[in-house]
């Protein structure tokens, strides 16, 4: 019984703490896209400024 007890107290551990990084890392990999995808958009809209000032010049 003593074995039992100790096998899912292990267990429950070990899942707990791969619960605790798959929920992390999705976290972080939210955090990370949303940030990506704003630096995609200013360099987009750099972009569109530059070739506006250089059809501008021209």
């Amino acid at each position: 019984m003593q074995d039992l007890i100790t096998v899912i107290t292990n267990n429950g551990v070990a899942v707990a703490v791969l619960v605790y990084f798959i929920y992390r890392d999705n976290k972080f990999m939210g955090t990370l896209q949303t940030t990506l995808q704003t630096l995609i958009d200013t360099v987009d809209a750099l972009k569109d400024t530059i070739n506006n000032t250089t059809v501008k010049e021209n």
